[in-house]
């Protein structure tokens, strides 16, 4: 069995030759769901990888689980028509203090500010039955600026903070891209 995990942010139409952090054209998206569909790859809700990897569901052998990270209104506006229409479920992760709210997830003021759906929207594509919610936290913090955290040359960070290594018993050491690399980290520890 393989199942990848294919996490995007923002996915709106860009112009040609234009880049914007953290965000993916919505032809391009469009594109690599068509190429991994071609390629057999099945779309499978979080909650049946869950039960997969507990032992009590079986999965197609090509999966893929598709999720959203910031719950942002790119996905209401852009994503989730053709979703909809390809019966694809989606798991979108909350920031649970930034729900309808804007925000701009950069140190530059040129930044774009990013809406973020709101419960009605929540509400809405919840009742397709294609939708999933899972949290993100409360604020989306910027662990590069928190204290108590180290970083090495690699890119990587430990935890200075021993009570939080010591509730995990993991290694400590987590992607700073990441940060929910925690969780897989302290599942393969031990």
């Amino acid at each position: 069995m393989t199942c990848v995990i294919y996490t995007c942010h923002n996915v709106i139409p860009l112009a040609a030759g234009t880049e914007e952090r953290g965000t993916l054209d919505l032809n391009t998206f469009l594109h690599q769901l068509s190429w991994l569909r071609r390629l057999g790859v099945r779309f499978i809700p979080m909650s049946d990888l869950r039960a997969w990897l507990l032992g009590s569901k079986k999965i197609p052998k090509r999966s893929a689980v598709l999720t959203f990270d910031d719950a942002l209104i790119s996905i209401a506006d852009h994503v989730f028509p053709f979703l909809k229409q390809q019966a694809i479920p989606v798991t979108i992760f909350v920031i649970a203090g930034l729900i309808g709210c804007e925000s701009r997830f950069s140190t530059h003021a040129s930044a774009p500010l990013r809406r973020h759906l709101d419960l009605a929207q929540l509400e809405l594509l919840i009742a397709t039955g294609l939708v999933e919610i899972g949290a993100h936290g409360y604020h989306h913090l910027n662990f590069t600026r928190i204290a108590g955290l180290c970083f090495s040359s690699r890119g990587f960070f430990r935890l200075r903070m021993p009570s939080l290594h010591s509730m995990f018993s993991c290694s400590g050491t987590v992607s700073a891209s990441n940060s929910s690399c925690v969780l897989s980290e302290c599942i393969s520890c031990r």
